[in-house]
């Protein structure tokens, strides 16, 4: 499989020298700007990625959190953390229902 021009695949940049790496990786950027944020920090937690993207509803920071840490806590399955993330965007979606019902 070949490269179509401006689509720089991962599979085919393996082993490819840092400049062709470092094309795809603009291309990516490039194409998907709306992914990548500046972040001045050596690391970041869920809330610091939260603000970064600028997650304000309660409902979508907490499927969010769920999401970005599924399994991952010890204490719940990944199972568990995903269902509980889609149970809060279920009522996140109720809510946007609520909220247009009332509107009427």
């Amino acid at each position: 499989m070949t490269a179509e021009p401006g689509n720089l695949l991962l599979e085919e940049t393996a082993g490819a020298s840092p400049d062709v790496h470092l094309a795809a990786r603009k291309q990516r950027r490039e194409k998907h700007s709306h992914y990548f944020k500046p972040c001045p920090f050596g690391e970041i937690d869920v809330y610091r990625v939260l603000h970064l993207f600028n997650v304000t509803d309660p409902c979508l920071q907490h499927a969010i959190k769920k999401v970005l840490v599924a399994g991952g806590r010890g204490h719940k399955d990944i199972t568990k953390d995903i269902q509980e993330a889609i149970d809060t965007l279920r009522r996140w979606q109720e809510m946007r229902m609520e909220e247009r019902e009332s509107a009427k």
